[in-house]
């Protein structure tokens, strides 16, 4: 099992590897913000779903971690930012959706910029009641 702070028991969501989440990560209720994709079926995949295995092989601890998480913005700006900085978003939306204290842990993965890791449990309703920002 993962590092202790989540329990995922369902076939909602893969088991976290060794020292996964990442140290730091909490409950951070309230909303968050994340590029969507509604023609895209796997939007709400993580990347280890979504990519398989393999191709993270040779990924480091901490980035294999990551795998396990969904990408998020705690802030609307931050992912307005985030998207003008990246040309492969300029053409998703941004959704924003609400997450409660039992829906995972969230965390600052960089030092700069506003993009946030959130490790989902299985109180995290996928796809999540959502509202489209921009």
């Amino acid at each position: 099992m993962g590092g202790g702070i989540l329990s995922n028991t369902s076939s909602n969501w893969p088991e976290l590897p060794l020292n996964c989440p990442l140290d730091g990560a909490a409950p951070r209720p309230g909303d968050l913000y994340r590029f969507s994709d509604p023609a895209d079926s796997g939007d709400w995949q993580l990347p280890i779903q979504r990519y398989g295995a393999d191709h993270f092989s040779d990924a480091t601890e901490r980035d294999y971690c990551r795998a396990h998480a969904l990408s998020v913005f705690i802030d609307i700006e931050a992912a307005r930012k985030f998207q003008s900085k990246y040309p492969k978003f300029r053409g998703h939306s941004i959704i924003r959706f609400q997450i409660t204290d039992k829906c995972g842990v969230v965390i600052k993965d960089r030092p700069h910029g506003g993009h946030h890791c959130l490790w989902p449990t299985d109180e995290f309703a996928v796809p999540p009641a959502m509202e489209v920002v921009t």
